[in-house]
């Protein structure tokens, strides 16, 4: 009888321990397992740091833009609101441009903007483009009385449409403006900029002038006549 109970005891284990092993994992499901949550682990990682990368960059590259096209406001709004005054004539080169407009006074003294020169140049060692304003008939003030417009320029240029004459099919654009009886249609800046991870970032603006006029065929010979005098040696 003792040995009846004895074998049915070692069966009842037995089914105990076997039942248990069937309930747990093996090895290899382990092993399994953990690599699946690794390659998952590794993925999620990877998209949140190119997540991170990626809003970093833009928000850098969004504030240097934002900023720069604020600022360049005052050059869109000094070279629109331009106007003709035969004592100032329009000048435009590849690195500045000067023309006529309203110059806000100096002194305390004065209370209404007077008409002058309005001038922008570009400083290739300091990477800013300048403003400076004088009113007519004052001289051009020195470069250390320029205000700061834009810092970390690291190329800049101006070009400039001339619209085309009566009879003529399209105008042309052009690296300088030398034209003292006409304005140009447009103006264009190019501007690029170095950011934080070298890469450059580049603007260009082109800018209406209400101020042009359509060219009649004498003032196209004369302004040819003033460019090719003044180009040569």
């Amino acid at each position: 009888m003792q040995v009846i109970n004895h074998f049915f005891g070692q069966e009842k284990k037995c089914q105990v321990f076997c039942r248990v092993a069937r309930n747990a994992f093996t090895l290899v499901e382990l092993l399994v397992v953990s690599v699946i949550l690794g390659v998952v682990i590794t993925a999620v990682t990877s998209c949140l740091i190119a997540g991170v990368r990626t809003w970093d960059y833009a928000r850098k590259y969004g504030s240097v833009e934002s900023d720069a096209m604020i600022k360049l406001e005052t050059v869109h709004r000094d070279i629109a609101n331009t106007f003709r005054l035969y004592s100032i004539p329009f000048y435009g080169g590849e690195r500045e441009v000067a023309f006529p407009g309203l110059v806000n006074p100096v002194s305390d003294d004065e209370e209404m903007p007077g008409i002058g020169t309005i001038k922008y140049f570009y400083d290739a060692q300091k990477k800013m483009l300048f403003r400076k304003s004088w009113i007519f008939p004052a001289s051009e003030p020195l470069d250390g009385e320029a205000e700061r417009v834009l810092t970390g320029v690291s190329d800049m240029s101006f070009s400039y449409f001339e619209l085309p004459g009566k009879g003529d099919g399209i105008g042309i654009w052009k690296e300088d403006w030398n034209n003292v009886t006409n304005f140009p249609g447009a103006v264009t800046m190019d501007l690029a900029f170095d950011t934080d991870d070298k890469r450059p970032l580049v603007i260009k603006r082109t800018i209406m002038v209400p101020a042009a006029r359509v060219p009649l065929p004498e003032q196209v010979q004369q302004s040819n006549s003033v460019t090719s005098v003044k180009s040569g040696p």
